[in-house]
């Protein structure tokens, strides 16, 4: 049954997004043709208007670093599709489960969604409701990443890569050049 629903809602993305693709070693990892990686999930909707869904560690992996999307589907309701990076941490924060997953709930009241994960608490979800949640053009946010420096690009890595828990190293030789003060143009490196 869950087959259909996702069937249905694959076409869907394919004829707003264009072809998207699967992701290796997962059923539930897509990528569409402007780079967005959506993860699907499935749950029927239960008596109370509560689905739950298990997300896989493993598959949160692969929406690291990209712009990507939790869809939360059901039999009865429209997709969400939630902004992964706004979520990454409150999830990461959750416990895992005996199987490895993150298990999460969605609240379907009559005039609001909720999100609700596990000792981290509730959060309202109305806005990421249907396909229009999805951004038509990924490719905007990949411009701005092209425009930055070496330098800036080195700094967000580390910083990411901090607040992450990883040990970062940078090498001495790597750091960057001096700064001047050009009165006529601002600042300006050597």
């Amino acid at each position: 049954m869950a087959n259909d629903f996702k069937t249905g809602l694959l076409v869907e993305i394919e004829k707003r997004f264009g072809k998207i693709s699967r992701l290796p070693g997962s059923q539930s990892l897509i990528e569409l043709k402007n780079g967005i990686r959506v993860y699907l999930r499935y749950s029927k909707l239960h008596g109370k208007g509560v689905a739950f869904f298990g997300l896989r560690r493993v598959d949160l992996n692969s929406l690291d670093g990209h712009l990507s999307y939790l869809c939360f589907f059901t039999d009865r309701e429209p997709p969400l599709f939630i902004p992964y990076g706004d979520f990454e941490a409150a999830i990461r924060q959750s416990p895992l489960a005996s199987d490895g997953q993150y298990k999460v709930q969605i609240a379907y009241g009559s005039s609001t969604k909720e999100l609700y994960l596990p000792r981290v608490g509730h959060f309202n979800v109305d806005a990421f409701g249907g396909l229009d949640a999805l951004p038509t053009d990924g490719i905007t946010s990949h411009a701005i990443a092209s425009n930055l420096s070496h330098w800036q690009v080195q700094t967000l890595l580390g910083g990411i890569g901090t607040l992450k828990g990883y040990s970062v190293y940078v090498p001495p030789n790597n750091e960057p050049p001096p700064i001047f003060l050009d009165t006529n143009l601002g600042l300006n490196r050597v």
